[in-house]
């Protein structure tokens, strides 16, 4: 064996290893940015499921605002129709007391009027 073979021999060898070895750290680094990718993915999920919770809390703010707002609008709607209703009912009941008001009027008038008549034939049939 010659030592220029054997120089050779190791001189591959070495360059193997190196390539090997330039590999792995190749491997190592695209690991070590996978890692950090996952990482990172995760990292950003987490920003956004909280993200989505405080949106989702948010609208759920201004729905119930909304909705207490809408029924505030209901209740004072509903006191108003109410409101309207009882007025429209005491004006009503007032006009047909006046009309009735009016009528025993005119039959008090006439029987007033008629008063001398009824007097004069109750008189007639007593004393005849």
């Amino acid at each position: 064996m010659s030592n220029k073979y054997t120089y050779g021999h190791n001189n591959g060898l070495r360059v193997l290893f190196v390539n090997i070895y330039l590999k792995v750290v190749k491997t190592l680094s695209v690991l070590e940015e996978i890692k950090e990718a996952e990482a990172e993915s995760a990292k950003t999920k987490q920003e956004a499921a909280v993200e989505a919770r405080n949106i989702l809390r948010i609208a759920e703010e201004k729905a119930n605002a909304k909705a207490k707002e809408m029924i505030e609008v209901a209740r004072k709607n509903a006191k108003a129709t109410v409101k309207a209703a009882e007025d429209k009912a005491r004006f009503e009941a007032q006009e047909v007391i006046s009309k009735k008001e009016r009528e025993n009027r005119t039959i008090a008038y006439q029987a007033k009027n008629k008063l001398p008549e009824a007097v004069q034939y109750i008189v007639e049939k007593v004393v005849v």
